[in-house]
C-alpha cells in the first residue's frame, strides 16, 4: 500500500494552483499530470502478462454476466490494447469476442423460425421466441 505522509499531502495543497484559462476542458488537471495509465498498471502487476492475463479473466467475466450481445465497448478496448501488447498477447480475448459474436448469430438462428423461404414477420418472430426460449452462449477461454 502506498502511504502518503501529512506533510506531502499538505505541500501539495500549498502548491496548488488554479488551471489556465486558456486549458482543455476535456482534461482536468490531474489527468493531464497523470503518466500512462496502462504503464502505471503494468507497474503494479508486475509485468504486461499478469496485466494481460488479468484483463482475460476480467473480460471472461463481463462476457458470461451479458445478457445481450454487446460488445462493442469490449471490442473498442481489445483494438487499443493489441495496439499496445500485440496482437499475440490479445489472441485468446479476441476468440472470446468471435465466439460471442458467434452466438449472437446462433440465437439469431434458433429464434427464428422456418418459412421454408418466407420473410418472418414481427409476429412470427415474437411467437418462435415463446416457443423457444434458448439461449446459446460459446465462449473459449
Amino acid at each position: 500500500a502506498i502511504e502518503v505522509s501529512k506533510d506531502t499531502a499538505d505541500d501539495d495543497q500549498e502548491d496548488w494552483m488554479p488551471e489556465a484559462v486558456d486549458a482543455d476542458p476535456r482534461r482536468s488537471a490531474r489527468r493531464r499530470g497523470v503518466g500512462d495509465i496502462v504503464s502505471m498498471l503494468i507497474a503494479i502487476y508486475g509485468s504486461k502478462d499478469l496485466l494481460v492475463d488479468e484483463y482475460r479473466a476480467l473480460l471472461s467475466d463481463r462476457l458470461l454476466a451479458m445478457d445481450q450481445y454487446d460488445t462493442d465497448r469490449e471490442v473498442r478496448t481489445l483494438e487499443l490494447l493489441k495496439l499496445r501488447f500485440g496482437e499475440s498477447n490479445m489472441h485468446n480475448c479476441e476468440v472470446m469476442l468471435k465466439d460471442m459474436a458467434d452466438s449472437k448469430r446462433i440465437n439469431a438462428n434458433i429464434k427464428t423460425p422456418s418459412l421454408e423461404g418466407n420473410t418472418p414477420t414481427d409476429t412470427d418472430l415474437r411467437d418462435a421466441a415463446k416457443l423457444k426460449p434458448m439461449d446459446s452462449t460459446i465462449l473459449s477461454k
